[in-house]
């Protein structure tokens, strides 16, 4: 038997216990935050984007509950410096830390830019604004981001982070840290 942890945007986390029949045959042993799972599975896409000097650069953006094509959505842009936050694209919430759902802001109306960055030693500040607005933008121009309602969010290192792009540019009408 092997017990193992499985998560996908639908479902989180939780245990499930394997046994080596042919073919083989699992289930689920816990039913953890079992309340969380209407507000998951919304449309998620990977999206690229071109950094201020050129770099190619990779983000997940998270369509609103109720998208529609051709409406613009308030747009939260998660940040945490020099992390590919991308990685994130096939977890429930979308965030590797259980207390950050990014899923309930989508469940409520918001797009959220996971946004991948690349910091250099002495210039992270500089390089959160090469890096974070352009996706920004590229989430604007898909038509998907109202350009007026951009909001930033972060924890700890991203916090900072929020911070450091919020005195840097107008973009942000609110931050979270």
């Amino acid at each position: 038997a092997m017990l193992y942890v499985a998560e996908d945007p639908a479902h989180p986390p939780n245990f499930w216990l394997a046994h080596g029949n042919a073919p083989p045959s699992a289930h689920q042993v816990t039913r953890i935050a079992s309340e969380l799972v209407p507000f998951g599975a919304d449309s998620a896409t990977p999206i690229t984007w071109r950094a201020l000097d050129g770099d190619t650069l990779h983000g997940a953006l998270i369509y609103p509950a109720d998208y529609q094509a051709g409406r613009r959505y308030p747009l939260l842009v998660k940040v945490y410096g020099g992390e590919d936050l991308s990685d994130d694209l096939y977890r429930f919430g979308f965030a590797d830390h259980p207390v950050e759902n990014l899923q309930l802001f989508a469940s409520r109306g918001y797009a959220v830019l996971l946004a991948e960055s690349k910091l250099r030693v002495g210039t992270p500040m500089a390089d959160l604004v090469k890096t974070i607005l352009p996706g920004v933008d590229q989430v604007i121009e898909m038509g998907v981001a109202d350009a007026g309602r951009v909001g930033i969010i972060g924890h700890s290192y991203g916090g900072y982070c929020a911070l450091a792009l919020v005195v840097q540019s107008q973009r942000f009408k609110a931050a979270v840290m």
